[in-house]
């Protein structure tokens, strides 16, 4: 059986200005015009979607970084406010076939 996994990618950082407040992270478009402020999790999301790391791989290092038991959950809900606010590539939601 071939599972398909979602390998999500932010997009270029060069409409982007990004900017670390703490554990926050603060994205102005300047395409759009519009500030988005990431908290802790969506910040970390955002920064391993590269389009080759997948779901459960984010969620593992995301557990890894706050030395707690994330769910792969947490990092779907995440991809959906960031593809919501714009903030992923959406050609490069492709199953993963091995």
């Amino acid at each position: 059986m071939i599972v398909s996994e979602t390998r999500p990618k932010s997009l270029k950082s060069d409409q982007l200005v990004v900017e670390e407040l703490g554990a926050e992270l603060m994205i102005y478009d300047q395409t759009r015009n519009q500030a988005f402020c990431l908290n802790q999790k969506a910040a970390f999301v955002w920064q391993h979607c590269d389009g080759k790391t997948t779901v459960p791989e984010i969620a593992a290092r995301l557990s890894q970084s706050l030395g707690e038991p994330m769910d792969e959950s947490v990092v779907e809900l995440a991809l959906q406010g960031l593809s919501q606010d714009g903030l992923l590539d959406t050609t490069t939601f492709l199953p993963f076939v091995p």
